[in-house]
């Protein structure tokens, strides 16, 4: 019979690959999640040589300047320090790690539908990043914009927390389509319009946005024959998520370039999910612009 301390050590040695692989399945699943939330975009500076995930990137809106936070892992700057529940308050709640109201530049209104298998997976994919320290630049909002009691009020009118509920009736593959859409992908915070209080008129989910990010002009994606992708396939929307090309063989650039990096990382299977779930949206006409004469 073998010693009590070797069955010990063989019992520690077969539980570890377990163990090991569990945590790596973690990642990935974060890594994909990662990707398709299109995280790196919002909170690197690329044009001011930021290193990733370092925050500083500027965000113009009506209210002001948005400067991105950093959240690499590191301690003192980032996210490093943050427990799993506080990063899931952040994004289920829009809460900060002191109890603060988050400005909802972040799209925690989309990320509150998440799963919370989901939150702990990019939560450890996060934290497996390099740390960066680099300290958050103070954002410059117009008065009274800056004040976070304000948020208050607003989160009244507009925020509903999650997660997102599966709709009965409809296909499993609807469902996952939509909770990418609105959950992880957070395709309403650009392609929706917003009232003056910056809040998503919900009546005009997906018509398109005149005053997107940035000043971007962000498309129709309903099922408007004219003014939306109504003429589009499941499969033109899928290709799309996965190459960058439209039907009419042009490629997308600005910021839905940016999107497609994420979305490629998906699986097909995801990517049609999110097709089909898109191609239901009801039409809604918008007005073009007429031609300059």
């Amino acid at each position: 019979m073998a010693p009590a301390w070797l069955a010990a050590l063989l019992l520690l040695v077969l539980a570890v690959p377990p163990a090991r692989g569990a945590d790596e399945a973690r990642l990935k699943r974060g890594e994909v999640l990662f990707q398709a939330a299109d995280c790196v975009a919002c909170h690197t500076d690329v044009k001011g040589g930021g290193a990733p995930l370092a925050g500083g990137r500027p965000l113009a809106t009506p209210f002001g300047v948005f400067f991105s936070p950093n959240i690499s892992p590191d301690r003192q700057t980032g996210i490093g320090a943050w427990s799993e529940a506080e990063f899931r308050r952040a994004l289920r709640e829009g809460v900060g790690r002191h109890g603060e109201y988050l400005f909802p530049v972040f799209p925690y209104l989309a990320f509150s539908g998440m799963t919370d298998a989901d939150i702990a997976d990019l939560y450890a994919y996060l934290l497996s990043r390099p740390p960066v320290a680099q300290p958050d630049k103070p954002h410059r909002l117009r008065f009274p914009f800056g004040w976070r009691f304000l948020q208050f009020f607003w989160r009244t009118l507009f925020f509903r927390e999650g997660p997102l509920p599966p709709v009965a009736g409809e296909s499993a593959e609807w469902n996952r389509g939509r909770y990418l859409v609105e959950a992880v992908v957070h395709c309403q915070e650009c392609h929706t319009p917003r009232n003056l209080l910056g809040g998503l008129e919900t009546g005009r989910a997906f018509s398109g946005n005149p005053q997107g990010p940035d000043g971007m002009k962000v498309p129709n994606v309903t099922g408007d024959a004219e003014t939306g992708i109504g003429a589009w396939s499941v499969d033109d929307v899928a290709t799309l998520l996965k190459t960058g090309q439209t039907p009419d063989m042009d490629f997308v650039g600005s910021g839905m370039g940016d999107v497609v990096k994420g979305t490629a990382a998906l699986s097909d299977a995801d990517r049609r999910a999110i097709a089909v779930y898109v191609k239901s949206l009801p039409a809604i006409r918008t007005e073009k612009k007429k031609p300059a004469s």
